[in-house]
């Protein structure tokens, strides 16, 4: 089985897993988006290294005063991956979202583990969400957060 056939396998399994009723497929890139529970999460296929980065939408970076709160709290939580489940927050330059993202090596994931793993990351989301809502002193996040 290829690295393509593996990550497509633990996405069918985690679809069914999470009660989607219809299976999840990477496409011919190696991508894939999926939402649950109105969240959006990228699947992303690295052959090269043998890995599935699954990226998690959190909350679009926005207002000043706010972005000082939020960006403070990402950084220290990025240290020694407090509050990441061991993954990384980042923001996406191109939809001005903050993601949290995982990633997985295809040679060593069994399902069992990448299904426990992404419904760790589906309680962080709602962390982090909360966490901003609480943090939106320019009160504009709560609007911008649909997924």
């Amino acid at each position: 089985m290829n690295y393509y056939e593996k990550a497509d396998n633990l996405l069918v399994g985690l679809s069914r897993h999470i009660g989607l009723k219809e299976p999840q497929h990477l496409d011919k890139y190696g991508e894939t988006w999926l939402v649950s529970e109105g969240k959006k999460f990228l699947f992303r296929l690295n052959e090269i290294q043998r890995e599935l980065t699954v990226s998690a939408y959190i909350a679009p970076l926005s207002g000043e005063n706010t972005k000082k709160l939020v960006l403070r709290e990402l950084l220290s939580s990025n240290f020694f991956w407090a509050n990441t489940g061991g993954g990384v927050l980042g923001l996406d330059n191109t939809s001005g979202w903050i993601c949290l993202s995982n990633t997985y090596k295809l040679d060593s994931t069994a399902e069992n583990a990448f299904n426990s793993s992404f419904l760790r990351i589906l309680g962080l989301v709602k962390y982090w969400r909360n966490l901003m809502l609480y943090l939106d002193v320019d009160g504009d996040t709560a609007s911008s957060m649909q997924a």
